[in-house]
Parts: C-alpha cells; sequence; structure tokens
C-alpha cells in the first residue's frame, strides 16, 4: 500500500495468495536447482498447487491447527505441502 499502512500478513500464505489475485503471473517462487538450473513458478500457480495440496492434506485426515510434520526432500513438492499445510 503507497501512502497507507504497512500490509500486515498472519502467514507466509497471506502474501502468496494476495499476490496471485492481483498478478497471477508474478513469480511467485524461484527456485535453484544443485546444477545451477533456475525454475520459476508463477503466483497463481504456485497458488494452486498449494490448494490442491491442502486438499491432499485434509483428504488423509489433517485438520486446522493441527501440527503437520513434512519429510520431504527439498523440492517444489515440499514449497507446496508447506503452503497447503498453512491453509
Amino acid at each position: 500500500d503507497e501512502g497507507g499502512e504497512p500490509t500486515r500478513w498472519t502467514s507466509l500464505l497471506e502474501p502468496l495468495l494476495e499476490r496471485a489475485a492481483r498478478a497471477p503471473d508474478w513469480p511467485g517462487l524461484v527456485l535453484l536447482a544443485e546444477e545451477g538450473a533456475r525454475y520459476t513458478v508463477a503466483a497463481g500457480e504456485l497458488a494452486r498447487r498449494a490448494a490442491d495440496a491442502a486438499a491432499r492434506l485434509s483428504a488423509a485426515g489433517l485438520r486446522r491447527g493441527e501440527i503437520a510434520v513434512l519429510v520431504m526432500d527439498h523440492t517444489l513438492e515440499l514449497v507446496e505441502a508447506f503452503l497447503g499445510a498453512l491453509w
């Protein structure tokens, strides 16, 4: 907000969803692979993937407020699951 109050988010998910709504093609995540390759995921796509992960976690029995332990390689799927757990 230019000239207004600073935005106050309560989770890492909120700025992503806000960006995805305003500019879905804006980079939401940049991953740097070990071999030096760079992968960019648009904010809208990352939000969709996080929502899908949230649905899978819910279907597996995870409920709001419960603790989730994510044991995964450092990949896009880990970021999706992490954001999905915050949904």
